[in-house]
């Protein structure tokens, strides 16, 4: 039922919500509590420290404690996200739900990850089309489409040149 060709793809995403709904749900404590620690005691015992060396309110303070300290805690908000989500979808390929039936298509498949449209860079294209190409809305389709036309193209390309792999899309 799993691997039908009709029910195996609503199976699948059923899975891959699952995954999302838990990684969400059970990160967002963690990373509010990250988020209160850096910009509340982080940020004000840096804020005293920068005070203390008579720095307080200068150009310093304002590139480190709201530059960098805020940047790195906003960054380090991400990870127990992004490590319940490798959990999860290692939990699935241990199982042997999403196990990937050649050790050649690991890499691949890493390699071809930064190329996939996320929320976030779907985000980004609303915005640029909606400043640039106002008059051209279906300019964010085309380049999701060109995206994914092209990580198909890249993944045949690597599979077949880099890694030899016999059946590239199976």
């Amino acid at each position: 039922m799993v691997t039908s060709p009709v029910i195996g793809p609503v199976v699948f995403l059923a899975v891959m919500w699952l995954v999302f709904l838990v990684a969400t749900s059970v990160a967002a404590p963690i990373q509010g509590a990250l988020d209160s620690l850096v910009s509340g005691p982080l940020s004000a015992g840096f804020r005293a420290l920068f005070s203390a060396v008579g720095l307080g309110g200068s150009w310093v303070e304002g590139l480190l404690v709201y530059g960098l300290v805020a940047g790195i805690g906003m960054l380090l908000t991400f990870v127990p996200l992004i490590a319940l989500m490798l959990a999860l979808l290692a939990l699935l390929e241990d199982s042997g739900y999403m196990a990937l039936p050649d050790a050649r298509h690991r890499p691949l498949t890493a390699l071809l990850v930064p190329f996939t449209s996320c929320s976030a860079r779907l985000t980004v294209y609303v915005l640029v089309v909606a400043t640039l190409a106002a008059q051209k809305r279906e300019i964010g389709l085309r380049w999701t489409v060109f995206g994914v036309a092209m990580q198909l193209t890249l993944a045949w390309s690597l599979a077949v040149a880099v890694f030899q792999v016999g059946r590239v899309l199976s």
